[in-house]
């Protein structure tokens, strides 16, 4: 009799188990994966779907083409490195190498700026105006810290007060490669190797 129990109690405990999970339903569905930054500026600047795939296929075209630069630049870079740890360095084939890795940084400075010009060149005056004022917001963020230290701003997040640099996490401006973005001031600054190489839709 008692080996019966044994046996039965078991399998009634994970009867009444699987009954209270079926009860509950099933778990609920995860979180998503937050936005691309497609969807986002569409939301900021309320895009159209034409100009978000502008701008999509602009950034893009702009990171392969500085991606290219950027290799360029390592492998010149490699060179002088290797060049002035042999025994007697070239001086000409330096400068020749110097004079190369000047041209690219120029070119990568230029696409910046056309890259600026072309993306500017895609939004309303409305669009235009915002992207103005986003500006100017990063641009005075800085100073928010010190104020919201001594309770003078309040803001988004925890405890109501904006977080500035040397305050905690705050404004933080994001790099995808080349500063700010084309959309914030003037054009971005290249940045090689820097994070988010590649390009994202």
């Amino acid at each position: 009799m008692k080996l019966r129990l044994t046996m039965i109690l078991p399998a009634c405990l994970l009867f009444l188990s699987a009954w209270a999970r079926a009860q509950q339903g099933p778990p609920p569905n995860p979180p998503g994966p937050p936005p691309g930054p497609g969807e986002a500026i569409r939301s900021i600047l309320d895009l159209s779907a034409q100009q978000v795939q502008q701008l999509v296929d602009l950034r893009n075209s702009f990171l392969q083409k500085t991606r290219d630069w950027a290799n360029q630049i390592r492998t010149l870079e490699q060179k002088k490195n290797d060049l002035l740890q042999s025994s007697s360095p070239n001086p000409t084939e330096l400068g020749n190498l110097l004079i190369q890795e000047q041209s690219l940084r120029k070119q990568m400075q230029d696409a910046a700026k056309s890259y600026h010009d072309a993306a500017l060149a895609l939004l309303t005056s409305a669009q235009k105006q915002k992207v103005a004022q986003i500006q100017e917001a990063l641009r005075l963020a800085p100073q928010s810290g010190p104020l919201a230290a001594f309770g003078l701003m309040e803001g988004p997040g925890p405890g109501g007060g904006f977080r500035g640099r040397g305050f905690g996490h705050g404004f933080e401006t994001f790099d995808i490669m080349i500063g700010p973005g084309p959309f914030v001031g003037g054009p971005p600054t290249f940045v090689p190797g820097g994070p988010g190489m590649g390009p994202h839709p």
